[in-house]
């Protein structure tokens, strides 16, 4: 009998094997005993650096509610003046080819604004879709007096969907779920997880109320307490999705260029929690400033025109709304203060950057959203 006719409950023992080694060989080539990739930074860049960091020793600018706990604290420090909160994506935090002395823009706006009767608190997740500003929005208003809300809208941001991890347990906030419970959005937002899910089992969620959540419940437990690397499996999932994700861009030519269609299942649900989001400050009488970001000019842009104009069209008539202020900042940062990023495919050469600026770029952003905020401040009895 050959080996390739060996069989294992009906099934050929051979592929099983070989699928066994490669997973062995997959964990411990990109597993291994390395560090953790910070997938949620991937995707800036080389060129591109994070900066989060404390003006005069407050901090101002964090990413969710695990590490907004420290700008909670430093704003009670304070005083705990009225709040203009800031949410967006890694344009506020990332800052390409920085030089010493570069910050971001939420912390220059912070400087401009120490003698107002308000503070800033910015708040910037990478990719954070419009589910997850509302997410985050509605748990800031039980706990922060907020004046204003500045929300940029991005539009390839609007392909994301989903809650990541890091915002889950907002989902069990006894303040903040009864007024989820109340809309459309925010009741497919709690359908995302169980409340009394513990967090090592959530990646098994999707299998509530089944016999294979126990099994693999089991299995989980049995492989941690004897194999060191099975507790590394999302390093090693990461790896293979990032892999997978620059094989697939190298196969179809897809570049940073490359115009990117509008999924439309997932531009609804967006759009759907933006306009609960707006109708929820407007309820907490806090106003909105909504703008869309900066974005570079000098090449054209990886949106499909007519996609784009529609998205811009349906922003300008939020701005009819009393409580609503709408702006495009769309040409505020000059080409040369853009830069390039990492490529988006195996090919390894660098890309032009649509999203992450320089240092002085910063600036002219925290420049133009003071001078909106100071008319609007000005149209106030």
């Amino acid at each position: 009998m050959s080996f390739t006719a060996i069989k294992t409950h009906g099934l050929p023992l051979l592929p099983l094997v070989i699928a066994a080694l490669l997973a062995w060989g997959v964990l411990h080539q990109w597993v291994g005993q390395g560090p953790k990739t910070p997938f949620n930074q991937v995707a800036l860049g080389k060129s591109v650096k994070e900066v989060i960091q404390p003006v005069q020793g407050n901090r101002i600018h964090c990413q969710t509610l695990v590490d907004g706990q420290g700008c909670l604290q430093d704003w009670r420090k304070q005083g705990s003046k009225p709040v203009h909160i800031w949410l967006g994506n890694s344009q506020l935090h990332g800052i390409n080819q920085i030089r010493p002395g570069d910050t971001t823009a939420p912390n220059h706006l912070y400087m401009r604004w120490v003698n107002k009767p308000y503070r800033l608190m910015a708040f910037s997740q990478p990719n954070a879709n419009l589910m997850e500003h509302y997410l985050l929005f509605e748990a800031l208003l039980q706990t922060l007096p907020i004046k204003r809300l500045i929300l940029p809208v991005v539009f390839d941001d609007l392909r994301e969907e989903g809650i990541r991890p890091q915002l889950t347990s907002i989902l069990q906030d006894r303040e903040v779920t009864p007024m989820l419970a109340q809309t459309d959005i925010g009741q497919h937002l709690l359908s995302l997880i169980s409340p009394d899910e513990p967090e090592k089992d959530r990646e098994l969620s999707g299998l509530n109320q089944t016999p294979q959540k126990q099994i693999e419940r089991f299995f989980n437990q049995h492989l941690s307490n004897h194999w060191n690397l099975w507790d590394k499996r999302s390093e090693a999932r990461g790896q293979l999705f990032l892999k997978l994700y620059l094989f697939r861009n190298q196969v179809f030519g897809i570049t940073a260029q490359s115009k990117r269609r509008m999924i439309r299942a997932r531009y609804l649900r967006n759009m759907e929690a933006l306009e609960t989001l707006l109708k929820r400050a407007a309820q907490a009488d806090v106003e909105v400033l909504l703008y869309i970001p900066p974005i570079r000019n000098d090449v054209s842009l990886p949106y499909v025109a007519s996609e784009y104009r529609i998205f811009k069209d349906r922003m300008r008539r939020y701005g009819a709304e009393k409580h609503i202020h709408f702006t495009s900042l769309e040409n505020l940062i000059p080409a040369q203060l853009w830069g390039f990023n990492h490529a988006t495919n195996l090919g390894g050469e660098q890309e032009l950057d649509f999203m992450h600026f320089r240092g002085a770029g910063h600036v002219q952003l925290a420049e133009a959203i003071d001078q909106v905020i100071t008319t609007m401040d000005g149209k106030q009895p």
